[in-house]
Order: C-alpha cells, then sequence, then structure tokens
C-alpha cells in the first residue's frame, strides 16, 4: 500500500499535459455555452432566410459530447491511458457525426482547421503516451 502511494506522489504529470488539458478545459467551457447559446436561440436563427441551419440533434448531440470530453480530460489530467483512447475515439466519432449534420462544408472554410487543430492537439497528448498509466 506504502509503494502505490509512493509511486503516485513520484510520479509527475508531464507539463505539456497539463498545459493541454487546461486548454482543453477552457475549450470545452466554451463549447458548452455555445451550445446552450444555440438551444436557446435556435429557433429565432432558424428563421432567418438564407442561412444553412444545423440539425436541433446535433446541439444535443454537441453537449453530450462535450460532457464525455469533460470525464475523458479530467482522466487524461490524472494520466489515465484509456482515456487517451477514449479521446481518440470521440475525435473520429465527433469528425463523423459532424459531417453527416453539416455535410461537405465541414470542409469548407474554418472546418478544415478545426479538423486537422483537433489532430494536432491529439497528437500532442501521444508525444507523452509512455507516461501514462
Amino acid at each position: 500500500m506504502v509503494k502505490k502511494i509512493a509511486k503516485e506522489v513520484n510520479s509527475v504529470r508531464p507539463t505539456l499535459i497539463s498545459v493541454l488539458c487546461i486548454m482543453g478545459f477552457v475549450g470545452i467551457s466554451f463549447s458548452f455555452i455555445i451550445n446552450i447559446f444555440g438551444l436557446v436561440f435556435f429557433d429565432k436563427y432558424a428563421q432567418i432566410p438564407d442561412v444553412q441551419v444545423i440539425p436541433l440533434w446535433s446541439i444535443y448531440y454537441s453537449l453530450l459530447a462535450v460532457l464525455i470530453e469533460l470525464v475523458l480530460y479530467l482522466y487524461i489530467w490524472k494520466m489515465k491511458r484509456w482515456a487517451l483512447f477514449g479521446f481518440t475515439a470521440m475525435f473520429f466519432v465527433n469528425w463523423t457525426v459532424n459531417y453527416v449534420a453539416m455535410g461537405a462544408t465541414i470542409f469548407e472554410g474554418y472546418g478544415i482547421f478545426s479538423v486537422v487543430g483537433s489532430a494536432i492537439f491529439l497528437g500532442l497528448f501521444y508525444i507523452k503516451y509512455k507516461d501514462f498509466r
């Protein structure tokens, strides 16, 4: 028992993981607020002519995904390897769901930057893969 506690005290989270998790927590906070506003103002936004409206189900999915990612970030903060795998799975699931919800427009404008940025962010976590337990 003492060895297990000593091992946990001696294991230090890499600075890169700490910075990425803090950035993730800030991003999740903004995503949650944006999705709540999307739910509140969905009807008014849908009445504007010539505006592509995303399906309502995608807002609910985004809220669920934000909550799941929050839990994954908490466990990545604790350096759990399974959370890193879950975060990777969420990247692909989110990409697929957004492609279904938005169609090909996910690759227009800022959509491609979102996908590439998320992939880089995910890759930075895997730099410290061997430190996860």
